[in-house]
């Protein structure tokens, strides 16, 4: 009886682990997994830890900051020492649940509005956004031949969050992100930079060739931009109420798989650069 009421309470722990996951956890361990594949992050040293939970947070104040919640994030980061950090309330607004129509519209994206019940949403994006690039290069300690990694790996993370998104969410907020591929029938023009690079997979056709100069000839490289390229413009509704049930299940399937095509592989070409390697030792 108390072996079948132990069994019991560990299955009890598990799926309240599994299914009951805060949204934050899930970010994180998809963060863990892009760094470094299915090796346990608690195999890191003390310092180690730190800096990726220091990444964790930046993620978070960058894209899913509203109403307040976490806002102490910002002290957890100017302890660790990242620089030129804004202040709460810069970042900060006060709205419903919809936020991801304030920071997921894209890497680049400058047509956020610059007047919003108050808010500049295009300024509180641009301090976000380097906010996460500041604790980027804290973490990593690029040097000045590797500032372009630094961008093109900061953007690498934001756009992970945002796949997750796709894989997650409901037909509703769809609309509120950056599409996944550049359908031949987009119907909203992207102005500045994503003009050029008008979806996830475009945008991660840009900053993987930067982020991984030097290993354009490998086989991790070579087949995850052949794996993007032959599947960017694949043809699905850009507005949410256009989107069916059909084709919403096959966007969440496709935001997965390319989840799991990036965990197989980027860890392995991460390993083998000299930033990464300073930053951890595995």
């Amino acid at each position: 009886m108390k072996k079948q009421l132990f069994l019991f309470i560990l299955l009890l722990i598990f799926i309240v682990t599994n299914l009951f996951a805060s949204d934050e956890d899930t970010h994180n361990f998809d963060l863990s997994k892009l760094l470094f594949g299915w090796l346990s992050p608690q195999n890191l040293k003390e310092n180690e830890k730190e800096k990726l939970r220091m990444l964790e947070k930046a993620l978070y104040l960058c894209l899913d900051l509203y109403n307040s919640k976490k806002l102490d994030y910002l002290d957890d980061l100017k302890r660790f020492g990242v620089k030129n950090l804004p202040a709460g309330n810069q970042i900060d607004f006060q709205h419903g649940s919809y936020h991801q129509r304030y920071t997921h519209r894209g890497w680049n994206w400058i047509n956020y509005r610059t007047n919003d019940n108050g808010y500049n949403i295009q300024n509180i994006w641009e301090l976000r956004k380097n906010l996460l690039i500041s604790t980027v290069d804290k973490v990593f300690e690029f040097r000045s031949n590797e500032k372009i990694k630094m961008e093109s790996f900061s953007a690498l993370i934001y756009y992970v969050h945002i796949l997750r998104d796709h894989e997650a969410d409901s037909k509703k907020t769809y609309y509120d992100r950056i599409p996944i591929f550049h359908s031949p029938n987009y119907r909203e023009h992207r102005s500045g930079p994503d003009s050029l690079n008008p979806a996830i997979y475009t945008e991660l056709l840009y900053h993987l060739p930067r982020l991984f100069r030097e290993q354009q000839d490998t086989n991790y490289y070579l087949l995850l931009i052949f794996h993007l390229q032959i599947n960017k413009t694949k043809d699905f509704p850009v507005n949410s109420e256009d989107i069916t049930d059909e084709e919403h299940n096959e966007i969440k399937k496709i935001a997965n798989i390319t989840l799991e095509l990036l965990q197989q592989y980027i860890p392995r070409l991460l390993q083998n650069e000299t930033f990464f390697k300073r930053a951890f030792s595995f």
